[in-house]
């Protein structure tokens, strides 16, 4: 019986839509997603809905409010990590937000890159339980 732990995945488009926001994790060297760029995003609390997740997630990680979330889709992982979870992940798009994102938290730091490089984002590997950015890649920063 597959009885999955409910997560968000959120991937922010700036404005005119050229760039994705991705947190970069990198403080937290015990973290499985250690050197990872991913979504902002997280697990959903108890009597809490995806949409509501979501949301929140996006306003603890980067400060920002967003105000249209598309759903993009869905990725179920089973028996990933050391505990052999499962996990079911709505995937969203952010096409619109207010406020001004920070610098980062305590995961890691929050970075613009070029959505030109989407086809990069790979999802649902073997060795991750979200979607991640391509570690063989060196992604257009926005201040490149």
């Amino acid at each position: 019986m597959i009885a999955p732990v409910l997560q968000t995945a959120v991937y922010i488009l700036s404005p005119d839509r050229t760039h994705v926001l991705l947190i970069h994790r990198n403080r937290l060297p015990d973290d499985i997603h250690s050197g990872k760029y991913l979504s902002l995003g997280g697990h959903v609390e108890p009597d809490e809905d995806v949409l509501t997740c979501a949301r929140r997630e996006v306003l603890e990680e980067s400060g920002l409010t967003t105000t249209e979330l598309n759903l993009r889709g869905t990725v179920l992982w089973t028996g990933f990590g050391v505990a052999h979870r499962d996990y079911l992940c709505f995937v969203f798009r952010a096409d619109t937000f207010s406020g001004t994102p920070l610098d980062g938290n305590e995961e890691g730091t929050l970075e613009w890159y070029r959505s030109t490089t989407w086809p990069a984002v790979r999802c649902g590997t073997a060795t991750t339980s979200g979607c991640q950015w391509s570690s063989t890649m060196s992604p257009s920063r926005s201040s490149e």
